[in-house]
């Protein structure tokens, strides 16, 4: 593992398991100082201590409840104080929902507007300024291939994820004269607890596995390590003429 990373700090959010964890990892081999964030505390303290032992002195944990613009505040002011920057932003923290528009409540609705777009647009604001002082930063949203196409019984989460490729686009041409780039990760199919809800919520579960085993070319559904793989290179120098795109990691899923 390179240290392309060496002596840079990153604030990663839904850090505790799944895909954020991975990223946490990665970011961490790489060389970073690393914030966590998450809304829940004992899982992201036990994350914490666990990985610390790996990686002493590099890695944090702030709990926070992304809508919070005052939690994300203090998440921001902590990984700044503790590592005197924040170069990296990596805006993982979502959630899904397995529901026909007209079968949404009004809460379900807001819950997830407000995690997975809210969130991205609160902790942009509050990291922002930073990266502009010091003239540099990389932001990466994670965002989905249900950004890019519909999937059934999967409303607000596919208009969450569609606002979030627009608003990485929005955001990499008001930044980049601040030498600021802004990009997405879209995965595809990953093997994480939420994949295994939405499997679990079908009447077939073993059906609808295969489906969406077979709605990748390459045959078989993601890896949390992978989509961390492309975290780490969005947020490396190696993709210092890369902003404003949104890179799908899912398989083939979008060629077809």
């Amino acid at each position: 593992m390179t240290a392309r990373l060496a002596g840079r700090t990153a604030v990663v959010t839904g850090a505790g398991r799944g895909i954020g964890r991975a990223i946490v990892e990665r970011l961490l081999e790489e060389g970073a100082n690393v914030m966590m964030t998450q809304r829940s505390a004992p899982e992201g303290v036990s994350a914490r201590a666990e990985l610390d032992r790996r990686f002493p002195g590099r890695v944090g944990f702030e709990p926070a409840d992304i809508r919070s613009p005052a939690a994300v505040e203090t998440v921001v002011r902590t990984a700044v104080d503790a590592y005197g920057s924040i170069d990296i932003l990596c805006n993982n923290a979502g959630i899904g929902l397995v529901r026909a528009a007209h079968e949404t409540t009004d809460e379900e609705y807001d819950t997830v507007l407000d995690t997975n777009l809210r969130g991205i647009f609160l902790t942009c604001r509050s990291a922002v300024p930073h990266m502009v002082k010091q003239q540099s930063g990389s932001i990466i949203n994670v965002g989905s291939v249900a950004g890019w196409v519909g999937f059934a019984q999967d409303a607000v989460y596919c208009a969450s994820k569609g606002a979030v490729l627009a608003l990485t686009r929005q955001m990499a041409l008001d930044y980049a004269p601040y030498g600021i780039r802004v990009n997405c990760v879209c995965p595809g199919f990953v093997d994480t607890e939420m994949m295994r809800v939405f499997i679990a919520s079908h009447a077939d579960p073993g059906e609808i596995e295969r489906e969406i085993v077979g709605m990748h070319p390459i045959g078989r559904v993601g890896q949390p390590r992978e989509i961390a793989a492309a975290v780490a290179f969005l947020a490396s120098r190696d993709a210092s003429f890369i902003t404003g795109e949104s890179l799908a990691v899912d398989g083939g899923l979008l060629a077809r």
